[in-house]
């Protein structure tokens, strides 16, 4: 039978007795308090529930009559009876952008031909889905229904409107437009359900799958995605969570709500309050009794601590003093006993251990050496040091130590006897040895450490290398080697017949021919004993062999002069030789003529020209939107419409002609020997026109166009440089006007390629003078009264133009890659007017300097701002650097690895101008960003307009639900400054409060501050 301990049993009893009274009273007030609560929360739940269903509502019909007015727009309806699908692309996409399209993911237009334009919202950036696929030409009447499209292991859900495109003139439908609504994460209508019915969360949900949730906390998180119970309102205990059936398209989704509500959580802590209470008295009653039956046992159980403690350090094993309990003295005894065996076993191990001829050692299992012998210390020992309770790096060097903590690794995992081969360090140098190593393992089968005996076999080990080496050299040269002894046979390796084909017994028909095929080869030898060179030699099968032969002689013990020929079969790198001939001269993407054969066939042409009193004509073709294609359907598409453009382009031209690549997506045309240029426009409008049939790539239709620029010879240059240079700039200049143009080149164009080119070289000098200069604008906290930080803005003082404004210069900063020095200049002049501000200000005002596309992506851009930052001596936690959407959008995961780099430098990130791009929930969440800029223009239209208003408050909002600040730009009147304090706008910048001014003045500003 089980015995017990009476003291254990009484205090559980008391225990169980006291938290059990506890509990049942406080669980009885706890359940009346409940009841009186859930009443008033199910009247809330039938309010909400209409209000919800009629936000809806409204939601689906707004966007019902938006696509109803853009399928009666002149423009989509000419454009779809004409076929144009790239005009339509550019409507729809310019309304999807605009502040009323920003609802809507994604809009269709299908033709009745089956023709389908698709655009996509931000939202859909990336996820490449077909949505194409989900409409048809024909028209079944105004509708919204609702569409689950599983992609890529991914259920996403739309609600998708369809209205017809009537024919202006007949009257018939032409075509349908469709209106996607993607409900996964969708901001708008979760944050609208959040201000309707003042809950704190919000998730839209199917029965399978969560399509989007706002949370303020993990607690609301967990409560909105844990099942739902049979009845729609569930009370939580800081809360409760409601369960809405809300009608989209023609399903119901279901929207819960979660509400914050301490009441339950009061009775909760005064439940738990008084249950602790409960709990110390029965702590404490229990720690009074365990303090008895401890103070009854503690002095027997300190005599038999300490005689296991101080037993073993003896030199003979003392008694056991006799103890008042019985049961301590039988363990007192037993202890003593083991001690003894021990002894024992320890005294004949060690007479083992000790006259060995071999090193022996015993490890733990840390690794550590608990004993060696005599012979260990001896071989592997260092002068005064022992090598007991150090580890093997301690004893041998880091790379040998490595080598045989693996060995002991081995045995731990495996707990089987290891036997390797080393190569130590001993005092006598490196020597080999042989070492056997077993793990150790006691009466539970549990290893405890690791015994080993290390053999020197460095004799052994020497003559067997000997004996290899020389075969193994000789057998594993790439080269073909060949001993040639006058006197015996000519000995090969195995390369020999690798390279050749032939045995080794035609090696010497091999020999002969080579020397009779090379007479120098003997009088070389003759002079100095050594002969290199190529030679073409036969294969087994007849085919030529290129070789490179290198002859020496060898004198030998025995006065016979040996000779060692090597050599190496050169056949590829021949090969490759042909092929750098083509690589020279041709792109390897599209086989034309490269820039370096362009040069030379437009040098011939010129000479020809001269000769024959002819002209000659150069079209610089550049294809537009190429990027476009490259960022938007990958390099592959990209290569691919180059290649096909390069076809098209030479089926138009004569025999004599020369298409060239010069790079990118640059092609020139050389038109030669021309009586006169009437014949060159017709031939540039043909490739032209060529260019603009749709490219089939991947499945899909994709399309560009080409801007020519021509120059002819001699009337516009009289040089390659010359005429090329003109001909660039003509090309430029139909870029400037719109793009899908001809040009020739004339002076007028020349002249404004000067301007811009002086303007240019004007700012390379002015960005190492003081002609640029940073002014800095204040933003103010939203009660207007404290500057939180300024915005440095770059300002140019020309010498003979004046004030030049920044529209004009920072374009041309852009497209000649000046913006990353000028970028650089700002960064580093900023940061020191911040310092001196600082040092000045009663409180830390940080400052924000604006990043250019260029700099995001320019490699150095993390070296700038440590310099900027060292040299100024600016805390980094002052510093904001500000980008736009735009910047985002074109590479973003680069752009967010960039951004994450920049923030583990302590600086601080905002997006600038929001509003004004692509404004997407789904990039801003990933974006490292603790600050949202709204642009100005978003600011002018408040107070006043509904819209703007809605948007302002939904940006806000937004901005909040992330924990991010929210700064209004272009403030200029009091009403927008009492608009933007109404809806906790966190600070404001703008005329109204400050202008742009020097350093000097923003630090008087900042001393005039309480």
């Amino acid at each position: 039978m089980r015995q017990l301990s009476f003291a254990s049993v009484i205090l559980t009893v008391v225990l169980t007795a006291l938290i059990s009274a506890s509990g049942a009273l406080l669980f009885l007030a706890y359940q009346g308090s409940q009841k009186a609560l859930q009443a008033e929360i199910k009247l809330i739940h039938e309010r909400d529930a209409h209000l919800l269903q009629r936000m809806a509502d409204e939601y689906q019909s707004g966007i019902g009559r938006l696509t109803a007015e853009i399928a009666t727009r002149n423009d989509i309806r000419s454009s779809l009876l004409a076929g144009d699908m790239l005009t339509i692309d550019m409507v729809l996409t310019e309304n999807l952008h605009s502040a009323s399209g920003q609802q809507m993911d994604a809009m269709v237009i299908a033709s009745d031909d089956d023709q389908k334009v698709v655009v996509n919202n931000s939202s859909l950036l990336g996820l490449d889905l077909p949505l194409q696929d989900y409409t048809s030409p024909g028209f079944s009447g105004r509708n919204w229904d609702t569409l689950a499209l599983r992609h890529k292991g991914t259920t996403y859900h739309f609600i998708r409107f369809q209205a017809p495109v009537i024919s202006p003139r007949l009257g018939e439908v032409i075509g349908s437009i469709y209106t996607f609504v993607l409900l996964n994460d969708n901001f708008w209508l979760l944050s609208e359900s959040l201000s309707i019915s003042g809950a704190s969360a919000a998730a839209l949900m199917t029965s399978e799958q969560l399509l989007g949730i706002v949370e303020s906390d993990e607690l609301s998180r967990e409560a909105l995605l844990s099942p739902l119970r049979e009845q729609p309102i569930e009370t939580l205990p800081r809360g409760t969570k409601q369960a809405h059936h809300l009608r989209l398209g023609n399903k119901q989704f279901d929207l819960r709500l979660y509400k914050a509500d301490h009441s339950l959580e009061t009775l909760s802590r005064t439940y738990n309050h008084n249950l602790w209470a409960g709990a110390v008295m029965v702590i404490a009653i229990a720690m009074l009794v365990m303090l008895l039956l401890r103070s009854m046992t503690n002095r027997s159980l300190v005599r038999l601590t300490r005689y296991a403690e101080l037993a073993p350090k003896e030199a003979s094993t003392p008694a056991f003093p006799t103890d008042r309990f019985t049961e301590f003295n039988q363990l007192g005894k037993q202890i003593e006993a083991m001690l003894k065996d021990i002894r024992a076993q320890e005294n004949q191990l060690d007479a083992i251990f000790h006259h060995t001829p071999s090193a022996m050692f015993l490890k733990s299992l840390d690794l550590r050496y608990l004993t060696v012998n005599h012979q260990f210390e001896e071989i592997f020992g260092q002068q005064g040091i022992s090598a007991i309770g150090q580890d093997d790096y301690h004893v041998f060097p880091t790379d040998e130590a490595n080598l045989v903590r693996e060995s002991d690794r081995k045995i731990l995992s495996t707990q089987q006897t290891q036997q390797n081969e080393y190569k130590l360090t001993t005092r006598q140098g490196q020597r080999h040895f042989l070492s056997t190593k077993f793990p150790l393992i006691d009466d539970q089968g549990m290893i405890y450490g690791i015994g080993g005996i290390t053999t020197d076999i460095t004799d052994k080990v020497a003559a067997e290398q000997e004996a290899q080496i020389t075969q193994m050299v000789f057998e594993a040269a790439a080269e073909a080697i060949l001993i040639i002894n006058p006197q015996g046979p000519v000995i090969t390796n195995s390369s020999f017949s690798r390279i050749t084909g032939l045995e080794e017994s035609k090696a010497e028909g091999f020999v002969i021919a080579m020397f009779r095929d090379h007479p120098e080869i003997e009088m070389a030898l003759h002079e100095s004993g050594r002969w290199q060179g190529e030679s073409i030699r036969r294969r087994a099968d007849g085919e030529p062999l290129p070789v490179w032969i290198s002859i020496s002689s060898v004198d030998s013990s025995d006065q016979h002069t040996r000779y060692v020929a090597v050599f190496s079969d050169i056949s590829e790198l021949k090969a490759a030789e042909r092929k750098l001939e083509k690589l020279a001269h041709y792109d390897t993407l599209t086989n034309l003529p490269n820039r370096t054969l362009f040069y030379d066939r437009i040098e011939s042409s010129l000479a020809r020209s001269i000769r024959n009193g002819k002209k000659t004509a150069l079209l610089f073709l550049n294809l537009d939107r190429f990027k476009h294609v490259n960022d938007n359907y990958g390099h592959q598409a990209g290569d691919q419409m180059l290649i096909e453009s390069a076809q098209r382009i030479s089926q138009h031209i004569r025999p004599g002609d020369t298409v060239s690549r010069l790079g990118g997506d640059e092609f020139t045309v050389i038109l030669s020997d021309l009586d006169s240029t009437d014949g060159v426009q017709d031939i540039a409008r043909r490739i032209q026109q060529s260019l603009k049939l749709p490219y089939r790539l991947h499945g899909r239709d994709l399309f560009t166009s080409a801007s020519i620029g021509i120059a002819v010879f001699p009337d516009d240059g009289k040089s390659t440089q010359t005429l090329l240079k003109h001909a660039n700039t003509a090309m430029f200049h139909v870029k400037e006007q719109g793009r899908n143009d001809i040009m020739f080149f004339d002076k007028e164009l020349n002249a404004q390629a000067e301007a811009r080119i002086q303007l240019e070289s004007s700012l390379r000098k002015a960005i190492n003078s003081d002609a640029l200069f940073p002014v800095f604008q204040p933003r103010f906290h939203i009660s207007g009264q404290q500057v939180l930080s300024a915005e440095a803005l770059i300002r140019w003082q020309h010498p003979s133009r004046g004030m030049i404004p920044p529209s004009e210069f920072i374009p041309l900063a852009e497209s000649s890659g000046l913006i990353v020095e000028l970028g650089r200049m700002m960064l580093e002049k900023a940061c020191a007017a911040a310092q001196r501000w600082n040092q000045l200000s009663k409180k830390p005002v940080s400052v924000s300097v604006n990043l250019s596309a260029r700099q995001l992506h320019d490699p150095g851009l993390l070296d700038d701002i440590r310099i900027a930052l060292e040299q100024s001596g600016l805390d980094p936690a002052l510093l904001e650097l500000e980008i736009t959407e735009t910047m985002v959008i074109q590479d973003m995961d680069m752009v967010i690895n960039r951004l994450d780099s920049i923030r583990q430098l302590g600086v601080n990130l905002s997006v600038d101008d929001f509003g004004t791009g692509y404004s997407s929930l789904i990039y801003l969440k990933r974006l490292p960003v603790s600050t949202v800029k709204i642009d100005k223009s978003f600011i002018d239209d408040v107070p006043g307009t509904d819209d703007g208003e809605n948007l302002i408050k939904a940006v806000i909002s937004m901005s909040h639900s992330l924990n991010l600040k929210v700064v209004a730009e272009g403030v200029e009147h009091t009403d927008q400054l009492t608009f933007l304090r109404q809806h906790q706008c966190d600070e404001v910048q703008g005329f109204l409060l400050a202008k742009p001014d020097s350093a000097e003045r923003l630090e008087a500003l900042l001393s005039e501050m309480p």
